[in-house]
């Protein structure tokens, strides 16, 4: 973290050490969840009640633990800027590949 202050980085580790981010970072991961829909990082604040740098820092985190992908980029309609639209990664159960394997044969 170069170039961050020494009283930013206080700040953070005592927000990680409260639980405060895990709490944050899991009621993000639910609501990706449940919406099953790629979302841009404002639209996640507008719509779960945190503020967008607080979205910000959980979703990158999701992202870098794998959570969470950043699916596409394109232009957000309110903001008219090109953002990135996050999503739960499509996971394959065993009960797909089996039926896909029945399709193929």
């Amino acid at each position: 973290m170069s170039g961050v202050r020494q009283t930013s980085r206080d700040a953070h580790k005592e927000h990680v050490i409260s639980g405060k981010a895990q709490s944050q970072r899991n009621k993000i991961l639910e609501f990706m969840r449940r919406h099953q829909q790629p979302r841009n990082r404002r639209e996640i604040a507008l719509l779960t009640g945190f503020p967008i740098n607080v979205v910000t820092g959980r979703v990158n985190t999701l992202i870098k633990s794998g959570e969470l992908v950043e699916e596409y980029f394109c232009v957000d309609p309110i903001t008219n800027h090109r953002v990135w639209y996050v999503e739960v990664p499509y996971v394959v159960t065993q009960a797909k590949v089996v039926q896909a394997k029945m399709f193929e044969e």
